[in-house]
């Protein structure tokens, strides 16, 4: 049995990194719900720059909000690779906000924590 559990450790060590679709199936976060809190809180269809990705601030173009989502879902995606691989210190959207929006993170975080307790209902 020990040796079991040391061939799959070896072959789940072996393997690429799990790309966003996968990281979206993971029970700890939800990767849809979050691009959705943050569809709303930068702006919704209102805005100018979808999901707040903007070419002055990030240097990403986005042809279209479907891109914007893609984009979004990616940033999350790689920051909860980054955040699990460092240990997962904290919470996973405080973690996200110091990425996603360096200079506003703490209301940020708030908010979208509010967006998805909203959502939940």
């Amino acid at each position: 049995m020990i040796r079991l559990k040391e061939i799959i450790k070896e072959i789940m060590e072996g393997l690429p990194p799990a790309p966003p679709a996968i990281i979206q199936q993971i029970p700890s976060v939800n990767t849809n719900a979050i691009a959705d809190a943050i569809y709303v809180a930068e702006g919704g269809n209102k805005t100018k720059y979808p999901y707040g990705i903007s070419v002055k601030k990030s240097g990403i173009q986005t042809k279209d909000v479907e891109d914007a989502r893609k984009i979004c879902i990616n940033t999350i995606g790689h920051a909860y690779k980054d955040w699990i691989s460092g240990g997962h210190q904290g919470d996973f959207i405080d973690f996200l906000s110091k990425r996603y929006d360096p200079e506003n993170h703490i209301h940020w975080a708030k908010m979208i924590k509010s967006i998805m307790a909203k959502q939940k209902k």
